[in-house]
């Protein structure tokens, strides 16, 4: 009897072992397909026992291939789609934080009016009180981006926004402090923004960065400004966001900057233009050139010999410092240091572009001979970059 029953088992425990085979086919049809999509498992996954091949009986018919559903393994019930957020989540979620934003920031306006009404906020207290609350803010923003890059790095553009109004109601507005200090100031955390960015590798937060240095001549002015004032303004920024920008590929940071350096040449239009005696020469707004009547008088050979190998070597460096093989700590001294250097060299030759985006804005408001002459500062970068690029690709990277 015993004999019977096991011959009875016998079956049954080869369909089971079929049922495992089948199991682990597509175990590992899953893998193969997850590899081909260039997928990498984040822990090693232990080899599959080999497995044995079941020899049924004769008058038994073969197993189908998929298995009977009894025989299959049980599953953890998998959690069903989130379905998409709809629009009554949308105003419940978020029109309603936004209402009551609106509604706290409505009563502190009211204390604020019916405080300064009666004397007990005065202009001093007003700033020192903003600037508290920017630096409560940026605090808030450096804690939840951990949890949430994007709602931090709102709360730090938000700081950064009330810096400006400090350092304009400071300045220009109430006079309690000197115009160049307010735009020190104003300057002074946009700057320190962009570099936190550039740490982190935030290309939105850079953005921001850069945009409020480029704004806070306008916020703190106080109409006695002067046109060369401006342009050595602008070209620090410029200057320095182009080193720091130069070893990041940040397609949109780049069109920023463009966009950054085209604002600052029509400003100094608008300046010029306000001067009666003021004609636009042939390379005006400092545009880059060559030739006859640009400083030194370089001709073209020289002018694209010079912007192709500065690019290179700059190029160069920015690869040897951010890599693996160089000091990532000293890269932002080092690309610093040889875009000083760069300017030394080529500053009396072709006005030192070594960047289209830099060439551009003021070649569009110049126009004449500046204009005619834009296509050397696009193509000898170029040219050194892409030299760059291969000659490290090739040699040093290997």
């Amino acid at each position: 009897m015993l004999v019977d029953m096991s011959e009875q088992r016998r079956p049954s425990l080869e369909i089971r072992v079929t049922a495992l085979e089948w199991e682990v086919r597509q175990l590992r049809a899953e893998l193969i397909r997850a590899k081909t999509a260039g997928e990498r498992p984040t822990s090693p996954m232990p080899p599959f026992a080999p497995v044995v091949e079941a020899r049924l009986p004769a008058d038994l018919p073969p197993p189908s291939e998929t298995p009977d559903s009894s025989l299959e393994p049980t599953r953890a019930p998998t959690a069903a789609a989130s379905p998409g957020v709809d629009l009554e989540t949308l105003v419940g979620r978020y029109g309603m934080l936004g209402l009551a934003t609106m509604l706290a920031l409505a009563a502190l306006g009211t204390f604020v009016s019916w405080a300064i009404a009666r004397g007990l906020l005065g202009p001093t207290t007003r700033v020192v009180l903003g600037l508290v609350a920017a630096v409560a803010i940026g605090v808030a923003g450096l804690k939840l981006r951990t949890r949430s890059r994007s709602f931090g790095d709102s709360l730090l553009a938000l700081a950064l926004a009330a810096v400006h109004v400090c350092a304009w109601a400071a300045g220009p507005s109430m006079g309690l402090v000197p115009a160049p200090l307010a735009l020190g100031c104003s300057a002074a955390a946009s700057v320190a923004l962009g570099a936190f960015a550039l740490i982190e590798a935030d290309e939105p937060l850079w953005c921001v960065g850069f945009g409020g240095a480029c704004i806070a001549p306008f916020v703190t002015s106080t109409g006695q400004g002067t046109a060369p004032m401006l342009a050595a303004y602008a070209t620090g920024v410029l200057v320095a966001a182009g080193s720091g920008l130069a070893s990041r590929p940040w397609f949109i940071a780049g069109r920023v900057f463009a966009a950054g350096a085209t604002l600052g040449a029509a400003v100094l239009y608008a300046f010029q233009k306000g001067n009666p005696g003021f004609t636009m020469g042939e390379w005006a707004l400092g545009s880059n050139g060559w030739g006859p009547g640009y400083l030194a008088g370089y001709n073209t050979t020289s002018a694209f010999l010079t912007e192709a190998i500065l690019t290179f070597l700059f190029l160069f460096v920015i690869f040897a410092t951010t890599s693996k093989l160089g000091n990532s700590t000293m890269a932002g001294l080092a690309i610093g240091l040889c875009l000083v250097l760069i300017h030394l060299v080529a500053i009396h030759i072709t006005g030192t572009s070594v960047n289209p985006a830099r060439s551009f804005g003021p070649a569009i408001f110049a126009g004449g001979k500046a204009l005619g002459q834009l296509w050397l500062f696009i193509v000898a970068p170029l040219v050194g970059g892409i030299a760059a690029a291969l000659l490290w690709m090739g040699v040093f990277e290997k």
